[in-house]
């Protein structure tokens, strides 16, 4: 499953938790965004405004009443200020529906497995998600004649089509996160905001 949902809590109360809290912490559930998020595992979210997202940035946003948390592979600007972000899933073969500061929830800014604390924000990782989203984008390039090929011939015509097109858009995103996670793993790890260990600690007993 491609989206990631809180069956508790809307957006608007996300955020207003958000107003008074630095974090909020929920669960993820699908393999959009494999190896970096697996299926039930959790994420730590914060407030961000739009105009402070930068490309390879993973955020949380609502589009009525699905949740995604997917990469940030577009920004589109006004009058030279981000007013709004396109959205991808790693796994995916498709960009999510453009999103703009109602939609923007939050900022992933870390993940827990096996219930240790991995701090997506630390020093160094944010080159390595721009690589990482800059060869999802290219994917989707490489990808498109393929789409145009079925559409032309009509859905079902080609039965190699959704497996063919997954390797061609989502795999080299996929194989580049998987021989990067170890490094960003590791310097996810060395240097934590000591108000996220605080928040994960009071959250955790």
């Amino acid at each position: 499953m491609d989206v990631y949902r809180n069956v508790n809590l809307s957006g608007d109360m996300i955020r207003e938790i958000l107003e008074k809290k630095p974090f909020y912490k929920l669960k993820v559930y699908g393999g959009s965004m494999l190896p970096l998020l697996r299926h039930g595992e959790e994420i730590i979210i914060r407030k961000i405004a739009v105009e402070h997202l930068r490309i390879g940035d993973v955020v949380f946003c609502q589009h009525k009443d699905q949740f995604l948390a997917h990469r940030v592979v577009l920004k589109m600007s006004e009058k030279g200020k981000n007013t709004a972000v396109v959205t991808k899933g790693d796994t995916l073969t498709y960009l999510d529906p453009v999103s703009t500061e109602e939609q923007v929830v939050g900022l992933v800014t870390a993940t827990v497995r096996n219930g240790k604390l991995a701090d997506q924000t630390a020093p160094g990782i944010h080159g390595f998600n721009v690589v990482i989203a800059m060869i999802s984008s290219f994917g989707l390039y490489l990808g498109y004649p393929l789409i145009k090929l079925n559409q032309t011939l009509g859905r079902g015509r080609l039965p190699f089509f959704i497996p063919l097109l997954r390797m061609i858009c989502a795999g080299p995103t996929f194989l580049l996160a998987l021989c990067a996670m170890p490094i960003i793993r590791l310097l996810s790890k060395i240097r934590i905001n000591e108000d996220l260990r605080a928040y994960f600690i009071a959250t955790t007993i």
